[in-house]
């Protein structure tokens, strides 16, 4: 078990698994972009909203670019080999008639693991966890985790906490390896399951609905996250009350993601949205945190080293790796105890010549970042639902947005476990 300082200032671990992150990418070839461009994206495509088209259509005829896909009201757009996607979106944003056009690089969406938002820390063995009290006969109420998915075995959820509450498609196993020939875990395998064990903590009577998009390293791009959100609302199905996002990027020039944005509007207003603000510790705009009608979740730190579900009467303090600024709206410790995937990992030689050591996994770690104090705040609001018979709105309104709740600056409301006084 890692000591209090390590787990509340940077240190290696946290500089390993950026380190980790980008090798992996760098073998894979599928994400451009990063620290000097600001923010990660898919090479070679190009979203455009669809009713946009007709203001885009010759730029994007010039680069040869060719219609791949189509999503909630976007199409997916490969550009020919070697345009610089930033410098040509930036060109198709020039406003026409009053209108500038909806067009953006695909931002990739990782699930809050690399230099640029990740986890701030490798998982780490623990102790095991302290639920909290089950609800009493609250009305149903459906908290929907799309990450990485959830870790099965013999097609069951690994651990008993998620056998219990949770529902899953065969689609939504979690892929523990990145790479068939690599015997190391992902970099983000576990954060799926370790965000639904969070959940069931916070909210034992709630339902668990677990949607895959991320894969073993955490990565997704606005595209595909996009046609996971219209999926929960395709065919007349009931959209979950909550819906958890502990995953997100920047983006080119601080715009919304336009997959995202559509999707999240098609989910109508009776659905809470959560999703995690990010762990650079800056104030820029992580989306989709920073999206308006989404509630973005910052981190403090945890005190005294001691499990988050035992600590009561604390100061609340912003982590170190929490991003944080007035379009952050509530906060919950993020150093959380929880269940993870059961794996023996070998020793990992980094490109630098560092090792990231052996892990052996056994049901139960350590993860830091505001990946984690989201399903905390999604679990409060569940929670409350249950106990008090009202609706998302009324249960996340009560918890973080009205007058006289303890807040702290540039983090916004506390949200404390709901097994806490």
């Amino acid at each position: 078990m890692a000591d209090r300082e390590s787990r509340t200032a940077p240190g290696n671990a946290g500089k390993l698994q950026a380190e980790r992150w980008d090798a992996r990418r760098m073998r894979r070839g599928d994400v451009a972009g990063g620290v000097a461009q600001g923010f990660l994206y898919r090479p070679g495509h190009v979203l455009v909203a669809t009713d946009h088209i007709d203001h885009v259509h010759g730029q994007l005829r010039d680069v040869d670019a060719r219609q791949i896909d189509q999503g909630p009201g976007v199409l997916l757009f490969q550009v020919g080999r070697g345009v610089d996607v930033p410098s040509l979106v930036s060109a198709m944003r020039i406003p026409r008639n009053g209108l500038v056009p909806m067009v953006s690089p695909n931002h990739v969406m990782t699930g809050n693991g690399n230099i640029m938002g990740g986890p701030a820390t490798l998982a780490e063995p623990d102790s095991t966890i302290n639920l909290c009290e089950a609800e009493g006969d609250g009305p149903e109420v459906t908290v929907a985790v799309i990450d990485t998915g959830i870790a099965l075995h013999e097609g069951l959820p690994e651990d008993a906490l998620l056998r219990a509450q949770v529902e899953f498609q065969p689609a939504d196993a979690e892929e523990l390896k990145p790479y068939p020939n690599d015997p190391n875990l992902g970099s983000e395998a576990g954060h799926g399951t370790f965000i639904a064990g969070i959940v069931r903590q916070m909210a034992p009577g709630a339902t668990v609905a677990v949607h895959k998009v991320l894969n073993s390293d955490g990565l997704s791009d606005d595209f595909q996250l996009a046609q996971v959100l219209a999926d929960l609302s395709a065919g007349g199905r009931k959209v979950p009350q909550i819906i958890n996002l502990s995953l997100g990027g920047y983006t080119h020039r601080d715009v919304s993601p336009p997959g995202l944005a559509t999707a999240l509007a098609s989910l109508g207003d009776k659905t809470v949205v959560l999703a995690a603000a990010g762990n650079s510790g800056r104030s820029r705009p992580w989306y989709p945190a920073a999206m308006k009608g989404v509630i973005a979740v910052g981190a403090l730190q945890n005190v005294d080293g001691l499990p988050a579900p035992l600590i009561s009467n604390f100061q609340p303090e912003r982590a170190w790796y929490s991003n944080y600024g007035p379009w952050v709206e509530a906060c919950a410790i993020g150093d959380w105890v929880s269940c993870f995937v059961y794996y023996n990992d070998p020793p990992e030689v980094l490109p630098s010549g560092v090792t990231v050591p052996a892990r052996d996994f056994d049901g139960w770690a350590r993860w830091s970042g505001t990946s984690f104090a989201t399903p905390c705040v999604a679990g409060a609001i569940a929670a409350l639902m249950r106990k008090e018979g009202i609706d998302a709105k009324k249960a996340a309104f009560r918890l973080i947005g009205k007058s006289g709740l303890k807040r702290v600056k540039g983090l916004g409301a506390v949200v404390q476990p709901p097994c806490l006084p």
